[in-house]
């Protein structure tokens, strides 16, 4: 797999982990958001990348 993507992963599975160490709810749900982003983009460019 491409660096990139590994490294998108490696960031929304350390966004999640960090979003539960915060008591503001709209902060953690922000994290969060984030986090299933990431991982739907590296996700999708996995799936392009293994389509060619």
């Amino acid at each position: 797999m491409e660096p990139a993507i590994l490294l998108l992963l490696l960031v929304a599975v350390t966004l999640f982990f960090v979003s539960k160490r915060y008591e503001d709810q709209r902060l953690r749900l922000i994290i969060k958001g984030t986090a299933i982003v990431a991982a739907t983009g590296a996700l999708t460019s996995a799936g392009i990348l293994l389509t060619k």
